[in-house]
């Protein structure tokens, strides 16, 4: 039985996302399905940004993309892919032939999150104003858009692309996503960096030690593997996961004035978008630039269970514990006849 969703009449006016689309230079009202997720950020204002893009049964791929502006206390703050978000008065573009939603409060967008589970309730958990209501249609939408999503993995709409890697593949010539686990922040870096160790349960190749590589550089952050401050506690590294190379993410070529995406907390999935690889000290080190963007993952997405699936194949077999760079046997094996 196919799920469809109509544009709905009540004290608000909501359109299907493939009606919203065509309605550029006007101001519409929707709800959708968070299919990704950016961490906030600073702009140039005084305003930060958040980028999502959003679903539904009317048009699910690519999906709408919605720019939301905001002083930092106003961000919507998704708790996990597939959560619900309803927008009032957003206004719709149109950039590089794609259409775009923008919204900002001081123009009259707003905004509710509920979550996106089926049987779950319909008190938000987070709104952009205090007064705001939810009317029958309102559950009724909701009800339509969970039944439809429980069917539909929304990872697959957001979906991999061609610069996505697993450690294992990351090399210093190029810029990559990256599906991982946040093992530990370290907020008490040396240049009052905030360093994320991140892990996916694959291993890097072995790299070069530069036996000339030593004292200051004029990049940011090019001593802290020499600082104390980011010595990590014994407790810490006693939890990190038993296989799989831990990799150290550093702030590079970001703005002083600019504070960066709010990082997530430790043990939450997530997509790092354009970040690039160094090899210092004979390790590798991951550089998150200016234009480097965090996106939060549902452990439900299938690039997250792929990954804790193939690591639990990894601790059970003999074979797949040893390094991924190393020969597997019986090409390892030297046979010699008598």
């Amino acid at each position: 039985m196919s799920i469809e969703l109509h544009r709905v009449q009540g004290k608000y006016n909501y359109d299907r996302l493939a009606d919203a689309v065509v309605c550029v230079d006007k101001k519409v009202n929707f709800y959708g399905i968070v299919a990704e997720y950016e961490q906030p950020k600073s702009t140039r204002g005084d305003d930060c940004l958040c980028t999502m893009t959003v679903v539904d049964m009317s048009y699910n791929t690519p999906g709408l993309r919605v720019l939301y502006f905001a002083p930092a206390d106003q961000m919507p703050r998704v708790n996990t892919v597939g959560d619900i978000i309803r927008f009032h008065r957003i206004q719709m573009r149109s950039h590089a032939d794609a259409p775009q939603a923008i919204g900002n409060p001081k123009y009259g967008a707003s905004f509710v999150l509920l979550s996106g589970l089926e049987g779950d309730g319909y008190e938000p958990y987070q709104k952009s104003h205090s007064r705001y209501s939810v009317e029958a249609h309102d559950r009724d939408i909701v009800d339509l858009l969970r039944t439809w999503a429980s069917s539909h993995p929304i990872d697959t709409f957001a979906g991999t692309n061609k610069y996505m890697k697993q450690i294992k593949d990351i090399n210093v010539e190029s810029y990559f996503d990256l599906c991982c686990k946040i093992l530990y922040v370290n907020e008490q870096s040396a240049e009052n960096s905030v360093i994320i160790y991140v892990w996916d349960g694959t291993d890097t190749s072995p790299a070069c030690l530069n036996p000339v590589e030593q004292g200051e550089s004029d990049d940011p952050g090019q001593d802290l593997w020499s600082a104390k401050e980011l010595a990590l506690p014994v407790d810490v590294m006693r939890s990190f996961p038993v296989l799989g190379t831990v990799l150290p993410l550093v702030p590079f070529d970001v703005a002083e004035d600019d504070s960066g995406p709010q990082i997530p907390l430790a043990g939450d999935w997530v997509k790092l978008r354009n970040i690039g690889c160094r090899i210092r000290k004979g390790l590798y080190e991951g550089i998150f630039l200016h234009k480097s963007k965090i996106g939060i993952l549902s452990p439900s997405t299938q690039a997250v269970q792929n990954c804790e699936r193939a690591y639990k194949e990894r601790l059970t077999s003999e074979t797949l514990r040893l390094p991924q760079w190393c020969p597997k046997p019986p090409q390892s094996m030297l046979e010699c006849k008598h």
